[in-house]
């Protein structure tokens, strides 16, 4: 079984997170803006999530979670929908393809009825899980955490937590992930995934990972380093992460479409490139398990989002 932990509906969220993803986007394929725009043009909005599925289907993929991250309180991003219009719409394509799609609710704890919301997602939309984009310039042992931190807690579902530097003008000094050792020891039922655990601050999170039992992680953005030269290097970082952090802690994550923007990579080719290293990794000593494959494709995701009878 293949569980893609963090995926987006391929939804353009607003005009300025749209510029920040082509800034990015020119800079990490050394094209222009103009380009990546031009390349972006050719994804159509996924507003049902047949893109998505239809792509799962191409690789293999059998379930994927939804991320609805919550941008609207920094800087106007979300200027075109409201974060109940857009969960709600999320939703929508959740429940186009039962058994297929699931869906994690972002909330900026600066809200003032964050706690509320929580409620009214799970009760009505059945999330899999809260996720904080500390991104957005708070940090996660703030104390105005806490209270989601406690719900999360309470209704047994997981919390996701950024752990990796971010593009400009979002923040990188809030998403370190050691931020979240005070949070994992006092809420020590809650279990804690760090995203985009290949990236800057790996060994970190892996570190933290390895100590802490409640604290979890997942490889999204890991394309970029796939991608990279030396080849080996990403294959060697995947299986650090596994030996320091355990096999029963990391997951897989594509955090698509967003680097299928511009990037040749997409569900199909990227865990095609996971299973199957090249013989300059092989003949390092690079190596993983049937288990330990089997653990980070799927078998952690299934039971740390307890979707093994959904």
């Amino acid at each position: 079984m293949i569980i893609d932990v963090r995926t987006f509906l391929g939804v353009k969220e607003g005009e300025l997170w749209e510029d920040w993803i082509v800034n990015y986007g020119a800079d990490m394929s050394g094209t222009t803006p103009e380009q990546v725009k031009a390349t972006m043009a050719k994804y159509p909005a996924d507003e049902t999530g047949d893109a998505i599925v239809q792509q799962m289907d191409e690789a293999g993929v059998d379930k994927s979670i939804l991320v609805c991250p919550d941008h609207g309180l920094h800087r106007g991003v979300g200027d075109k929908m409201s974060l109940n219009e857009y969960i709600a719409l999320v939703y929508s394509a959740v429940k186009r393809h039962p058994g297929r799609l699931y869906l994690i609710a972002g909330i900026d704890p600066r809200r003032p009825d964050a706690v509320k919301f929580i409620d009214r997602v799970y009760k009505e939309y059945g999330i899999v899980g809260v996720a904080l984009a500390t991104q957005q310039g708070f940090y996660p042992n703030d104390r105005i955490c806490y209270p989601i931190y406690d719900r999360c807690q309470e209704l047994g579902i997981p919390i996701t937590i950024y752990g990796a530097p971010e593009i400009h003008p979002l923040y990188s000094a809030s998403s370190r992930p050691i931020l979240v050792d005070t949070v994992a020891i006092d809420f020590p039922e809650l279990k804690i995934v760090l995203n985009k655990c290949m990236s800057a601050w790996w060994e970190e999170a892996a570190t933290l990972a390895r100590h802490k039992p409640n604290i979890y992680m997942d490889t999204a953005n890991s394309q970029i380093m796939a991608m990279m030269k030396p080849r080996w290097e990403f294959y060697r970082q995947l299986r650090l992460l596994m030996s320091i952090g355990t096999p029963k802690k990391i997951m897989f994550a594509s955090a698509w479409p967003i680097y299928s923007w511009w990037r040749p990579v997409n569900h199909v080719n990227f865990i095609k490139l996971i299973k199957s290293p090249p013989p300059e990794v092989q003949a390092l000593g690079i190596e993983f398990s049937e288990e330990e494959m089997a653990d980070y494709f799927g078998g952690n995701a299934a039971r740390i989002f307890r979707l093994e009878a959904r």
